[in-house]
This record gives structure tokens, C-alpha cells and sequence, in this order.
């Protein structure tokens, strides 16, 4: 038996048992705010919602994203401060990710994602102006009714043998690479493409913004509804669209007939005709490309830095990448629409931190955000939390400099073959639902 003595309450030893890094993080002054506007009135539970959500975060930084794998940790950090662990059962640990609203997920990795592009270094500032990179990506998860109601398969896998899939645009910042908006819908559908998405995200746009895209954004309505909110655009033309004279710097675009979204008196107001300009792009062994942008003073920006800022567009596909393979977030896990939705906004919220912690290492070590590996960051950060250990003002600083000691490479216009050297295993291909495969699975062995 245990000797008598002063046992402190377990609300005095949450607070210890918190001071975590993925908690220290997600509870900071900046932005408690979003928490407590967001935080449902509930009573003293095993894991209540800052605690479920931090451990959510933690579950997704982590090499095992298992259910398990976090309730084992929790239960080893309650061993660490006397307190009573919880069972070892995940039934209780997943009730609480249902209980947590999807509002304060949401909301959080937004308000982070502002924070992290509003302090970036303004000589990462393309002419002191915001940049936003536009692009969309799909992502798959387990084959249940609910998924595959909410977020249908293609139509080219047979019913049984596919994934549901989900599309993702996300509007990311070109100087810092933190998620500043996204919406998640089917990849399918009606209302369900790039452009409709693109029109919900333009309530993150701000005047003086600058939106990049690619040639699939490259139409009279982008144009119209950025020059409306009073930022700028740079699009690679359309490939639909009859490309003009090498040498014509102005292009008309005229207005097209009404959209289905779009109602007549809305459709009434907008301008018969928008002038835009015209960059090309010409280098030595490749067809010369063609950019529009309603940047139309030569003068004040020269077609170079047009040029340049473009390039800047495959900075996306690279957050994409460190979202879906770094964070594994291209193969989401929960069984329900729901849950797919607020998984996919604790990865934004796990990937915007990380974000948050490079900008911070840049901020101190005079470098460019995006010269920070963010895997090398996530390791960091992981191990950090793992400790559970305070760290003061001189080890947080030494803690920002080993993240910004790790550089990524600069290498433009570099071309690897999308093809993998090593091969996998000769395993058959499943041709028919798993149920009925299990009835002839000789056909399978090898």
C-alpha cells in the first residue's frame, strides 16, 4: 500500500499533464479566443475537448496513427503525474473525437493559418503584397456506406472494389506555406469542381491579395470576382482559349453567357468585357508559355516578375505533398462523413502548426520559411511532445534553431520521371468484393 500523503486534486495535475507541445501550442494566448468561442459547455470528463484535440493532433504528427497507439500515450503521461490512467480500451477516447465540435476544429486551423501568412517575413512577400496559391487535390478513405454516400467513387471502379474519394482546394500562402482555407466535398457532381470551389474559398481573400492558379482557374468570372473583392490574379491561359499574337500585351475577355449559378440580376451587373494582359514565357527547349493577369501596368510590374511569381504556383503541389505524405493525410481513416470532414481539419490544424513553428525558426534565424524541411520540423515537434517537458525561453530558442538548422534544396525547373525503382510485392489484384473473395480465395494465393 501506498503511504499516506497530500494527494493534489486532478484539475491541479491536468495542468501539469498538459504541458505538452502539441498542447502548449494549440491553448496559446493567440489563440485561446477561437477555443473558448467554440468550446461546448461539458462536464469533467476522461478526455475532454482541448485535451481530445490535442491528442488528435498528436495522434496525426505521429509515425502510428492509431487510436491505440494514443491512449497508450495517455496512459503512460497520466502514470508520469500520479494520476489514474484510463482503460486501455479506444471506445471511450473515440466517443470524445465524435463529441468535439468541427466548428473549433475548423475555425482553429483557420485562425492559425491567418496568424502564421499575416507574420511572415516581408522579405518573403512577393513586392510586399500577399500571394495565394490556388490548386485542388483528392484524398481517399475506408469503403463504408456513409463515405461512399457522402463521397461517391469513380464511376470507372465497380461497386465493391473502389474507394470513396473527396476533393480538397485549399488556398495556400506562397511565402510562409501555411493552409489559409479549404473546403472538402465529393470529387464528383454537380457543384463539386475546382471553379465552384473556388468561389466559396473567396471569403478568405483579402484587397491587395494576390491569387495564383493554374490554367483550369483561367476564366472571365475568376477575373470579374477578384477584381471585385480588389486583389489581383496571374493564370496560365486556358488551353480552350485561341491564344493571340506573341506580341499583343492586352486581351479583351468577353463576357459569356449566364452560368447556371449564377442569377440574372447578378449576372446583370457584371461587366461586358474585361481587359487583361498578356506575359509569355520563352525558354530555351520548351514551348513558350502564356500567362494572363490583371496586373496591366508593364511599368510598375515587369513580365519577369509575372514570370516569377507563377513559378511560385508549384509551391502548392509541394504543400499538397508534405499534407498527404508527411501527415498521411491522402488515406484518411474514419468510417463516417462526419468524421472524414473533421479528421481532414485536425490534419490542416497539425499541418498549420507545424507551419506556425517553421515561421517562427525563419522569424529568428533569418532565413525563408520555405527553406525549412517540415518533416525534419514534424520530427522535432513529435519528439518535443513526447517528452512532456517544459521548455524555457533559451531551450525554445535552441528548439527553433535545430528546426531551422535542417534546409531544403532550391532547385527550379527540376524533372524526375514519376516512376519508382524499387518494386512492390507480385500480390494479385482484387477483381471482386472482399465478402465474396473470402469464398474463393484459392484464386488468390500464389
Amino acid at each position: 500500500m501506498h503511504t499516506t500523503r497530500a494527494i493534489p486534486s486532478e484539475q491541479d495535475l491536468r495542468a501539469t499533464l498538459n504541458s505538452t507541445g502539441v498542447f502548449n501550442l494549440i491553448t496559446d494566448d493567440r489563440f485561446l479566443g477561437t477555443i473558448e468561442a467554440h468550446l461546448p459547455t461539458h462536464r469533467e470528463r476522461t478526455y475532454p475537448p482541448t485535451e481530445t484535440l490535442a491528442m488528435f493532433v498528436a495522434q496525426v504528427l505521429s509515425d502510428d496513427s492509431s487510436c491505440q497507439r494514443a491512449v497508450n500515450e495517455r496512459i503512460v503521461r497520466c502514470l508520469q503525474h500520479g494520476l489514474r490512467p484510463p482503460s486501455t480500451s479506444t471506445a471511450a477516447y473515440c466517443e470524445a473525437r465524435v463529441r468535439l465540435p468541427s466548428d473549433l476544429v475548423e475555425s482553429l486551423y483557420k485562425v492559425v493559418g491567418q496568424h502564421v501568412s499575416d507574420n511572415a517575413p516581408i522579405k518573403s512577400l512577393w513586392n510586399e503584397r500577399r500571394a495565394l496559391l490556388i490548386d485542388g487535390t483528392g484524398t481517399t478513405m475506408p469503403d463504408t456506406p456513409d463515405n461512399q454516400r457522402e463521397f461517391p467513387q469513380p464511376s470507372s471502379q465497380e461497386e465493391g472494389l473502389g474507394f470513396p474519394e473527396a476533393r480538397m482546394v485549399a488556398l495556400s500562402c506562397a511565402a510562409t506555406g501555411a493552409i489559409i482555407d479549404a473546403t472538402i466535398g465529393a470529387a464528383k457532381g454537380k457543384a463539386t469542381g475546382e471553379l465552384s470551389q473556388m468561389r466559396i474559398l473567396s471569403r478568405s481573400l483579402r484587397a491587395n491579395d494576390v491569387l495564383v492558379g493554374d490554367a483550369i482557374y483561367e476564366t472571365y468570372w475568376t477575373f470579374m470576382m477578384v477584381q471585385d473583392i480588389g486583389c489581383d490574379g496571374v493564370f496560365e491561359i486556358n488551353g480552350s482559349r485561341t491564344r493571340p499574337g506573341k506580341h499583343c500585351t492586352q486581351l479583351v475577355l468577353k463576357r459569356p453567357v449566364r452560368p447556371e449559378w449564377m442569377d440574372l440580376e447578378t449576372f446583370h451587373l457584371c461587366p461586358k468585357q474585361i481587359t487583361v494582359r498578356q506575359v509569355v514565357n520563352c525558354q530555351r527547349g520548351y514551348q513558350p508559355r502564356v500567362f494572363l493577369t490583371t496586373l496591366t501596368d508593364s511599368k510598375l510590374i515587369s513580365d519577369k516578375q509575372i514570370v516569377k511569381l507563377y513559378l511560385l504556383r508549384w509551391n502548392v503541389e509541394t504543400d499538397f505533398r508534405s499534407l498527404k505524405c508527411a501527415l498521411e493525410a491522402g488515406i484518411l481513416t474514419c468510417r463516417t462523413a462526419e468524421m472524414i470532414k473533421k479528421e481532414l481539419s485536425v490534419h490542416l490544424l497539425a499541418y498549420n502548426l507545424t507551419r506556425l513553428l517553421m515561421n517562427e525558426a525563419a522569424t529568428l534565424c533569418g532565413c525563408e520559411p520555405r527553406s525549412i524541411s517540415f518533416r525534419h520540423t514534424v520530427q522535432l515537434w513529435s519528439a518535443w511532445s513526447l517528452s512532456g517537458c517544459q521548455l524555457d525561453p533559451y531551450q525554445w530558442d535552441q528548439l527553433l534553431k535545430a528546426i531551422a538548422s535542417r534546409r531544403v534544396g532550391n532547385r527550379p525547373g527540376r524533372k524526375e520521371p514519376r516512376a519508382v525503382k524499387r518494386r512492390p510485392k507480385p500480390r494479385p489484384l482484387l477483381d471482386m468484393p472482399r465478402s465474396a473473395a473470402r469464398a474463393c480465395a484459392h484464386r488468390y494465393e500464389r
